[in-house]
C-alpha cells in the first residue's frame, strides 16, 4: 500500500506498479533510493520483486543478497507467495538466500513481544471509559499506522494502536496466525480494563488490511466485549472460513463498517462478499466502495470517521 504520508516516490511508484509499468517502477526506485534511506527495505524488496517480474532473475537475486548484507530480511509469506517471485521458487542461489533469511526472521521472532500504544488517553469523565482499538496492516508497524486516527485526538475515546509479535520483516509485523492475534488482544484489553471502567457499549475494535480481518474476527467472536468493527481494506485470504464464525455469533447487536476501494484487486471480492453475508444473516453492516481506490485508505477518512463511529453505537 501507499501511506498518505509517504514521499510522492512511492506514491508515483504505487501507480506505475498498478499500471504495469515495471521497468519504469525498478528505474525510479533504484535512481531515488539514496534519498531515503529510512524506506530501503521498502525500497530492496520492490527491486527485487520488479527484477524478478521483468525476468532479471540474477539480478533480483543479487539484490537481495545486498539487503541481506545490509541487515534486512523479510517474511516467508512475503519471499514465498507474493506473485511477482513464482520464477524465483526453487532456483539454488534464491533458495540458500531465503534460508539466511529465515534464519535471521526466526531469531529476531524469538526476542519479539507484542506491544500496545495508547495513542490518546480519553477526554470524558463519565465513569465508563469508551475504547477505540485499531490494527495495523501486515508488514507494516505502530509507526506507520498512527498518522490515520487524528479525527480521534481530543475526543472522548481512550485510542490504542497493539503492534503484532508476529515478525514479518525488519520493523514489520503481521496478524497471521489469528490464535495468537486472539491471545493477544484479550491480554491488551486486560490490561486496560484493569487501570480503566470500559464501557462494553462503546468498544470498537478497528483494522487495516490482514488487520482488518483480525479485527473482524475478533469482533464476530467477541475476543472481548466489542460493540462495532470497521475494516478499512480487509483482506481476508478465504472469505468461506468466517462463515462458522458467524454462525456461532453470539453478540447479535454487533454492528460493522466496511471500506473498500474498487481498484484493490486483492480485496474487493471478499470485503463484498463479506458484507453480503452479513446481511443474510440479519447482521448490521454497511459498505462503503471507492470507485478508484486501491489498497489504501481513502482521503476523505477523518471526515468519514466520525459518522462511522456514530452508526456503529447504533445512532
Amino acid at each position: 500500500m501507499a501511506y498518505k504520508k509517504d514521499a510522492q516516490l512511492f506514491i508515483q511508484a504505487y501507480k506505475l506498479y498498478l499500471e504495469g509499468n515495471f521497468q519504469q517502477v525498478y528505474d525510479l526506485l533504484t535512481e531515488s533510493a539514496y534519498k531515503y534511506p529510512e524506506e530501503l527495505a521498502k525500497i530492496y524488496e520492490w527491486r527485487i520483486d520488479l527484477a524478478a517480474r521483468l525476468g532479471q532473475v540474477d539480478l533480483a537475486e543479487s539484490i537481495f543478497k545486498e539487503a541481506l548484507d545490509t541487515g534486512f530480511y523479510y517474511g516467508e509469506r512475503t519471499l514465498r507467495l507474493d506473485d511477482d517471485l513464482k520464477e524465483m521458487q526453487g532456483r539454488p542461489v534464491f533458495e540458500t538466500l531465503v534460508k539466511r533469511d529465515l534464519e535471521i526472521l526466526k531469531a529476531v521472532q524469538i526476542q519479539t513481544s507484542p506491544k500496545l500504544e495508547v495513542l490518546y488517553h480519553a477526554k470524558g469523565t463519565s465513569a465508563a471509559t469508551p475504547l477505540f482499538m485499531a490494527l495495523h496492516g501486515n508488514n507494516s508497524n505502530v509507526d506507520k499506522f498512527r498518522q490515520y486516527w487524528g479525527a480521534l485526538w481530543n475526543k472522548d475515546w481512550l485510542t490504542v494502536l497493539p503492534q503484532s509479535s508476529q515478525v514479518g520483516g525488519k520493523d514489520s509485523y503481521v496478524w497471521n496466525d489469528m490464535a495468537t492475534v486472539q491471545k493477544e488482544l484479550k491480554e491488551h484489553y486486560a490490561f486496560l480494563n484493569a487501570s480503566n471502567t470500559l464501557d462494553a457499549a462503546r468498544t470498537i475494535i478497528s483494522g487495516f488490511s490482514k488487520g482488518g480481518h483480525a479485527a473482524i474476527e475478533a469482533a464476530v467472536d467477541q475476543y472481548f466485549p466489542i460493540k462495532g468493527f470497521l475494516a478499512i481494506a480487509p483482506y481476508i485470504g478465504k472469505p468461506e472460513d468466517l462463515v462458522p464464525h458467524m454462525e456461532k455469533m453470539t453478540n447479535k447487536h454487533l454492528r460493522g463498517y466496511i471500506i473498500a476501494g474498487d481498484k484493490d484487486t486483492d480485496c474487493i471480492s471478499g470485503a463484498t462478499w463479506l458484507h453480503e453475508e452479513m446481511k443474510k444473516r440479519a447482521i448490521c453492516c454497511e459498505i462503503k466502495v471507492y470507485p478508484e481506490l486501491a489498497h489504501e485508505f481513502p482521503d476523505d477518512f477523518d471526515t468519514i470517521l466520525p459518522d462511522i463511529i456514530h452508526f456503529l453505537l447504533g445512532g
